[in-house]
Protein backbone atom coordinates (compact mmCIF):
# COMPACT_ATOMS: atom_id res chain seq x y z
CA UNK A 1 0.00 0.00 0.00
CA UNK A 2 2.84 2.38 0.88
CA UNK A 3 4.43 1.80 -2.51
CA UNK A 4 1.09 2.37 -4.26
CA UNK A 5 0.57 5.65 -2.44
CA UNK A 6 4.15 6.71 -3.09
CA UNK A 7 3.94 5.97 -6.80
CA UNK A 8 0.54 7.51 -7.51
CA UNK A 9 0.32 10.25 -4.88
CA UNK A 10 0.02 13.85 -6.18
CA UNK A 11 2.92 14.56 -3.81
CA UNK A 12 5.45 11.84 -4.85
CA UNK A 13 8.34 13.61 -3.20
CA UNK A 14 7.06 12.53 0.21
CA UNK A 15 9.07 9.54 1.33
CA UNK A 16 7.34 6.56 2.91
CA UNK A 17 10.30 4.23 3.18
CA UNK A 18 13.68 4.48 4.89
CA UNK A 19 14.00 8.21 4.34
CA UNK A 20 14.46 7.79 0.57
CA UNK A 21 12.34 9.65 -1.96
CA UNK A 22 10.95 7.48 -4.73
CA UNK A 23 11.91 8.97 -8.11
CA UNK A 24 9.26 10.81 -10.08
CA UNK A 25 8.33 9.63 -13.55
CA UNK A 26 8.58 13.02 -15.20
CA UNK A 27 11.43 15.13 -13.79
CA UNK A 28 11.57 18.77 -14.94
CA UNK A 29 14.56 17.87 -17.09
CA UNK A 30 17.02 15.05 -17.56
CA UNK A 31 18.80 14.76 -14.22
CA UNK A 32 22.60 14.41 -14.11
CA UNK A 33 23.76 10.84 -14.51
CA UNK A 34 25.87 9.42 -11.69
CA UNK A 35 26.72 6.13 -13.38
CA UNK A 36 26.68 4.60 -16.86
CA UNK A 37 27.48 1.11 -18.14
CA UNK A 38 28.00 0.29 -21.82
CA UNK A 39 26.79 -2.99 -23.28
CA UNK A 40 26.69 -4.29 -26.85
CA UNK A 41 25.50 -1.13 -28.65
CA UNK A 42 23.29 0.02 -25.78
CA UNK A 43 23.76 2.01 -22.56
CA UNK A 44 22.37 1.63 -19.04
CA UNK A 45 22.49 4.60 -16.69
CA UNK A 46 21.43 5.85 -13.25
CA UNK A 47 20.70 9.46 -12.37
CA UNK A 48 21.18 11.30 -9.08
CA UNK A 49 17.51 10.82 -8.20
CA UNK A 50 17.64 7.03 -8.25
CA UNK A 51 16.04 6.53 -11.66
CA UNK A 52 17.28 4.01 -14.21
CA UNK A 53 17.59 4.58 -17.96
CA UNK A 54 18.42 2.49 -21.03
CA UNK A 55 18.88 3.42 -24.68
CA UNK A 56 20.36 2.06 -27.90
CA UNK A 57 19.88 -1.40 -29.41
CA UNK A 58 16.84 -3.22 -28.07
CA UNK A 59 16.52 -6.23 -30.38
CA UNK A 60 16.90 -8.58 -27.40
CA UNK A 61 14.70 -6.56 -25.08
CA UNK A 62 17.67 -5.07 -23.25
CA UNK A 63 15.85 -1.75 -22.82
CA UNK A 64 13.05 -3.46 -20.88
CA UNK A 65 10.35 -1.51 -22.69
CA UNK A 66 8.15 -4.47 -23.61
CA UNK A 67 9.12 -4.33 -27.28
CA UNK A 68 12.15 -4.60 -29.55
CA UNK A 69 12.20 -1.03 -30.81
CA UNK A 70 15.47 0.92 -30.92
CA UNK A 71 15.70 3.79 -28.41
CA UNK A 72 17.60 6.81 -29.71
CA UNK A 73 17.56 8.69 -26.40
CA UNK A 74 17.62 7.82 -22.67
CA UNK A 75 14.44 5.94 -21.83
CA UNK A 76 13.36 5.75 -18.20
CA UNK A 77 12.78 2.33 -16.62
CA UNK A 78 9.16 2.99 -15.74
CA UNK A 79 8.54 -0.34 -14.01
CA UNK A 80 11.19 0.57 -11.42
CA UNK A 81 9.89 4.01 -10.49
CA UNK A 82 8.84 2.71 -7.09
CA UNK A 83 12.45 1.63 -6.51
CA UNK A 84 15.57 3.63 -5.75
CA UNK A 85 18.35 2.50 -8.12
CA UNK A 86 21.86 2.48 -6.64
CA UNK A 87 23.80 0.52 -9.28
CA UNK A 88 23.47 -0.45 -12.96
CA UNK A 89 25.32 -2.95 -15.14
CA UNK A 90 25.23 -3.87 -18.82
CA UNK A 91 26.28 -7.19 -20.30
CA UNK A 92 26.52 -7.89 -24.00
CA UNK A 93 22.74 -8.04 -24.43
CA UNK A 94 21.31 -7.82 -20.91
CA UNK A 95 20.69 -4.97 -18.46
CA UNK A 96 20.71 -5.04 -14.67
CA UNK A 97 19.49 -2.65 -11.98
CA UNK A 98 20.28 -2.88 -8.26
CA UNK A 99 17.89 -1.20 -5.80
CA UNK A 100 18.51 0.31 -2.38
CA UNK A 101 16.71 -2.71 -0.87
CA UNK A 102 19.24 -5.17 -2.30
CA UNK A 103 16.97 -6.38 -5.12
CA UNK A 104 18.18 -6.96 -8.67
CA UNK A 105 16.09 -6.59 -11.82
CA UNK A 106 17.19 -7.71 -15.27
CA UNK A 107 16.03 -7.73 -18.87
CA UNK A 108 17.35 -8.75 -22.26
CA UNK A 109 18.89 -11.90 -23.65
CA UNK A 110 18.35 -14.70 -21.18
CA UNK A 111 18.57 -17.91 -23.20
CA UNK A 112 22.05 -18.45 -21.78
CA UNK A 113 20.85 -17.65 -18.24
CA UNK A 114 22.97 -14.49 -18.19
CA UNK A 115 20.98 -13.24 -15.19
CA UNK A 116 19.26 -16.43 -14.11
CA UNK A 117 16.34 -18.66 -14.97
CA UNK A 118 13.38 -16.38 -15.74
CA UNK A 119 10.09 -16.71 -17.56
CA UNK A 120 10.90 -15.90 -21.17
CA UNK A 121 8.48 -13.54 -22.83
CA UNK A 122 9.53 -14.52 -26.33
CA UNK A 123 9.30 -18.05 -27.67
CA UNK A 124 11.28 -17.16 -30.79
CA UNK A 125 15.00 -17.52 -31.34
CA UNK A 126 15.47 -14.35 -29.33
CA UNK A 127 15.05 -16.26 -26.02
CA UNK A 128 14.85 -13.04 -24.09
CA UNK A 129 12.84 -10.96 -21.68
CA UNK A 130 11.29 -7.75 -23.00
CA UNK A 131 10.45 -6.46 -19.53
CA UNK A 132 12.43 -6.09 -16.32
CA UNK A 133 12.11 -9.11 -14.07
CA UNK A 134 13.42 -9.70 -10.56
CA UNK A 135 16.45 -11.92 -10.21
CA UNK A 136 16.38 -14.58 -7.49
CA UNK A 137 18.97 -12.97 -5.21
CA UNK A 138 18.65 -10.99 -1.97
CA UNK A 139 20.60 -8.44 0.06
CA UNK A 140 22.86 -7.56 -2.87
CA UNK A 141 25.23 -4.58 -2.60
CA UNK A 142 27.06 -4.82 -5.93
CA UNK A 143 26.57 -6.25 -9.42
CA UNK A 144 28.78 -6.76 -12.47
CA UNK A 145 27.89 -8.14 -15.90
CA UNK A 146 30.06 -10.02 -18.38
CA UNK A 147 29.20 -11.00 -21.91
CA UNK A 148 26.84 -13.80 -20.86
CA UNK A 149 27.33 -14.08 -17.10
CA UNK A 150 26.73 -11.98 -13.99
CA UNK A 151 28.32 -11.67 -10.56
CA UNK A 152 26.47 -10.52 -7.44
CA UNK A 153 28.01 -9.46 -4.11
CA UNK A 154 25.77 -9.62 -1.05
CA UNK A 155 25.97 -7.79 2.27
CA UNK A 156 27.68 -10.79 3.92
CA UNK A 157 30.59 -10.69 1.49
CA UNK A 158 29.36 -13.70 -0.47
CA UNK A 159 29.81 -13.77 -4.26
CA UNK A 160 27.18 -15.45 -6.42
CA UNK A 161 27.45 -16.14 -10.15
CA UNK A 162 25.06 -17.14 -12.92
CA UNK A 163 25.11 -17.57 -16.70
CA UNK A 164 27.44 -19.04 -19.27
CA UNK A 165 30.35 -20.91 -17.71
CA UNK A 166 32.27 -22.52 -20.58
CA UNK A 167 35.58 -21.20 -19.21
CA UNK A 168 34.69 -21.33 -15.53
CA UNK A 169 33.79 -17.62 -15.38
CA UNK A 170 31.08 -18.45 -12.85
CA UNK A 171 33.66 -20.09 -10.58
CA UNK A 172 32.37 -23.61 -11.29
CA UNK A 173 33.94 -26.50 -13.21
CA UNK A 174 33.75 -25.74 -16.92
CA UNK A 175 31.86 -28.95 -17.68
CA UNK A 176 28.87 -27.03 -16.34
CA UNK A 177 28.38 -24.95 -19.48
CA UNK A 178 25.55 -22.96 -17.94
CA UNK A 179 24.73 -21.99 -14.36
CA UNK A 180 20.97 -21.69 -14.42
CA UNK A 181 20.41 -19.99 -11.06
CA UNK A 182 22.79 -17.82 -9.00
CA UNK A 183 25.23 -20.05 -7.13
CA UNK A 184 27.88 -19.38 -4.48
CA UNK A 185 31.46 -18.93 -5.67
CA UNK A 186 33.79 -20.67 -3.23
CA UNK A 187 36.32 -18.21 -1.85
CA UNK A 188 38.52 -18.61 1.24
CA UNK A 189 37.40 -15.22 2.57
CA UNK A 190 34.69 -12.58 2.27
CA UNK A 191 34.69 -10.38 -0.82
CA UNK A 192 34.56 -6.59 -1.03
CA UNK A 193 34.58 -5.94 -4.78
CA UNK A 194 33.67 -7.73 -8.04
CA UNK A 195 34.31 -7.13 -11.75
CA UNK A 196 33.38 -9.04 -14.91
CA UNK A 197 35.23 -9.13 -18.20
CA UNK A 198 33.81 -10.74 -21.31
CA UNK A 199 34.51 -14.29 -20.15
CA UNK A 200 36.43 -13.86 -16.90
CA UNK A 201 35.79 -12.57 -13.38
CA UNK A 202 37.77 -10.73 -10.69
CA UNK A 203 37.01 -10.63 -6.96
CA UNK A 204 38.80 -8.63 -4.28
CA UNK A 205 38.91 -10.30 -0.86
CA UNK A 206 38.71 -8.45 2.45
CA UNK A 207 42.37 -9.33 3.08
CA UNK A 208 43.34 -7.40 -0.02
CA UNK A 209 44.01 -10.51 -2.13
CA UNK A 210 42.83 -10.54 -5.74
CA UNK A 211 41.13 -13.64 -7.14
CA UNK A 212 40.46 -14.39 -10.82
CA UNK A 213 38.66 -17.14 -12.71
CA UNK A 214 37.40 -17.79 -16.23
CA UNK A 215 39.03 -17.61 -19.65
CA UNK A 216 42.81 -17.21 -19.47
CA UNK A 217 43.78 -17.60 -23.11
CA UNK A 218 44.63 -13.92 -23.56
CA UNK A 219 46.41 -13.44 -20.26
CA UNK A 220 43.43 -11.84 -18.54
CA UNK A 221 43.65 -14.02 -15.42
CA UNK A 222 47.20 -13.51 -14.19
CA UNK A 223 49.12 -11.99 -17.07
CA UNK A 224 50.43 -15.32 -18.34
CA UNK A 225 49.85 -15.76 -22.05
CA UNK A 226 50.46 -19.13 -23.65
CA UNK A 227 50.22 -22.78 -22.70
CA UNK A 228 47.37 -25.11 -23.60
CA UNK A 229 44.95 -24.25 -20.80
CA UNK A 230 42.21 -21.80 -21.72
CA UNK A 231 40.17 -22.01 -18.51
CA UNK A 232 40.48 -21.31 -14.80
CA UNK A 233 37.42 -22.78 -13.10
CA UNK A 234 38.39 -22.04 -9.49
CA UNK A 235 39.44 -18.66 -8.07
CA UNK A 236 43.18 -18.16 -8.52
CA UNK A 237 45.14 -15.72 -6.34
CA UNK A 238 46.69 -13.09 -8.60
CA UNK A 239 50.03 -11.69 -7.50
CA UNK A 240 50.41 -7.96 -8.16
CA UNK A 241 54.06 -6.78 -8.34
CA UNK A 242 53.52 -3.90 -5.91
CA UNK A 243 53.86 -3.27 -2.19
CA UNK A 244 50.77 -1.06 -2.16
CA UNK A 245 47.19 -2.09 -1.41
CA UNK A 246 44.58 -2.61 -4.13
CA UNK A 247 42.06 0.24 -4.19
CA UNK A 248 39.91 -0.70 -7.21
CA UNK A 249 39.66 -3.61 -9.64
CA UNK A 250 38.67 -3.54 -13.31
CA UNK A 251 37.78 -6.16 -15.93
CA UNK A 252 36.79 -5.37 -19.49
CA UNK A 253 36.70 -7.53 -22.58
CA UNK A 254 39.78 -9.81 -22.32
CA UNK A 255 41.70 -7.46 -20.05
CA UNK A 256 42.17 -6.75 -16.34
CA UNK A 257 43.58 -3.93 -14.23
CA UNK A 258 43.95 -2.72 -10.66
CA UNK A 259 44.40 0.73 -9.15
CA UNK A 260 46.63 0.77 -6.09
CA UNK A 261 46.44 3.14 -3.12
CA UNK A 262 49.74 4.73 -4.16
CA UNK A 263 48.32 5.59 -7.59
CA UNK A 264 49.93 2.74 -9.49
CA UNK A 265 47.87 1.15 -12.27
CA UNK A 266 48.76 -2.41 -13.21
CA UNK A 267 47.11 -3.88 -16.28
CA UNK A 268 47.34 -7.17 -18.15
CA UNK A 269 45.73 -9.23 -20.89
CA UNK A 270 44.12 -8.44 -24.23
CA UNK A 271 43.82 -10.10 -27.61
CA UNK A 272 47.04 -9.90 -29.63
CA UNK A 273 46.05 -7.60 -32.48
CA UNK A 274 49.43 -6.06 -33.12
CA UNK A 275 48.74 -6.01 -36.85
CA UNK A 276 45.87 -3.62 -36.06
CA UNK A 277 48.05 -1.61 -33.70
CA UNK A 278 45.82 -2.77 -30.85
CA UNK A 279 46.79 -2.36 -27.23
CA UNK A 280 47.51 -5.54 -25.27
CA UNK A 281 49.94 -6.57 -22.55
CA UNK A 282 51.92 -9.80 -22.60
CA UNK A 283 52.51 -9.52 -18.86
CA UNK A 284 51.55 -7.26 -15.99
CA UNK A 285 52.49 -3.72 -16.98
CA UNK A 286 52.78 -0.58 -14.84
CA UNK A 287 50.67 1.82 -16.86
CA UNK A 288 52.03 4.88 -15.02
CA UNK A 289 55.27 4.51 -16.96
CA UNK A 290 53.32 5.24 -20.14
CA UNK A 291 51.62 8.36 -18.75
CA UNK A 292 52.91 11.95 -18.83
CA UNK A 293 55.25 12.62 -15.91
CA UNK A 294 52.85 14.97 -14.10
CA UNK A 295 50.07 12.35 -14.08
CA UNK A 296 51.99 9.31 -12.87
CA UNK A 297 50.78 9.52 -9.29
CA UNK A 298 47.41 11.25 -9.81
CA UNK A 299 45.31 8.43 -11.27
CA UNK A 300 41.82 8.17 -9.76
CA UNK A 301 40.01 5.88 -12.20
CA UNK A 302 40.54 3.53 -15.15
CA UNK A 303 38.40 2.15 -17.98
CA UNK A 304 39.33 -0.80 -20.18
CA UNK A 305 38.29 -0.84 -23.82
CA UNK A 306 38.65 -3.59 -26.40
CA UNK A 307 42.04 -2.36 -27.58
CA UNK A 308 42.59 0.81 -25.58
CA UNK A 309 42.68 2.17 -22.03
CA UNK A 310 41.33 5.40 -20.56
CA UNK A 311 42.87 6.87 -17.42
CA UNK A 312 41.33 9.67 -15.33
CA UNK A 313 43.62 11.82 -13.22
CA UNK A 314 42.89 14.27 -10.44
CA UNK A 315 44.49 17.14 -12.31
Amino acid sequence: MAKFIQRYSPMPWISLREGKDFPQKEPPGLSPFEEISIGGAFIVARDNEGRGYVWGNNHRGQCGTGDYGYRSKPTIAESLLDKYIVKVAAGYQHSLFLTSEGEVFGTGRAGNYAFGSISLQATTYKACSKKLQQVEVKNIIDISAGQNHTLFLNEDGLVLAVGKNEYGQCGQVSTKKYIVNPIDVFLPEKATMIACGTKHSLVLGESGKLYAFGCKFNGQIDGFRGGIDEEQSSPLVVEIPSDSKILKIYAGFDRSAVLMENGEVWTWGGIDYRYLDGEFFEKMTLLNNLLPKQAKEDVIDVSLGYMHTLVMTSA
